[in-house]
């Protein structure tokens, strides 16, 4: 998929010293997680997120030009046992997950709007939690993944009654299945 960059994003690209990074934004009920590969606090957009430097690996995001799902893959090494206990106690499936390139000048200010390389859901979170190292592994997939689902919907009132509770379209239909209906006679 063609990526819509703005002109300035474009132009930034061509300069002589340009500092990329990559952005993590997680939403989580507990409030959002917002990650950066670079190392302090650094507000991009209004939000603090914090610098992770090398203790955050995000794999490669595939991205070709078939109607295809791709997941992306995110390791987080080097935390503490506290932050192990909260990512078990969060529920993650099917939460909203970002990657999003920033680009810097070399006074390190923003340059223009991060651009998204990758939009998905949370899938599957592997924890390793050794003696001194406790590592995170997270999974995400692409929303394109839900047209692989099936989709189980029947043409009866109760089905109908899911999206539409007041709705009495459907109310007579598992009457009207047994009815004779004569066609063709006078």
């Amino acid at each position: 998929m063609p990526r819509a960059l703005t002109p300035a994003f474009l132009a930034a690209l061509a300069e002589p010293e340009l500092f990329p990074a990559l952005l993590v934004r997680g939403e989580f009920d507990t409030g959002n997680l917002l990650l950066w590969t670079g190392y302090g606090v650094r507000n991009i957009g209004g939000e603090d997120y914090t610098g992770t430097g090398n203790l955050l690996d995000i794999e490669p995001v595939d991205e070709t030009s078939a109607i295809q799902s791709n997941g992306a893959k995110f390791t987080l090494a080097g935390i503490s046992s506290q932050a192990v206990s909260l990512a078990l106690g969060e529920p993650y499936q099917g939460r909203r997950v970002e990657i999003l390139l920033a680009l810097f000048n070399s006074s390190w200010e923003l340059i223009d709007d991060p651009s998204v390389l990758f939009s998905g859901r949370a899938d599957v979170m592997a924890i390793s939690d050794g003696a001194d190292l406790c590592t995170i592994v997270m999974t995400a997939e692409s929303r394109l993944v839900d047209l692989q689902r099936a989709r189980i919907r029947r043409y009866e009132n109760e089905d109908q009654k899911i999206e539409y509770p007041g709705d009495r379209g459907f109310e007579f239909v598992s009457v009207i299945q047994d009815v004779p209906l004569k066609w063709g006679t006078g």
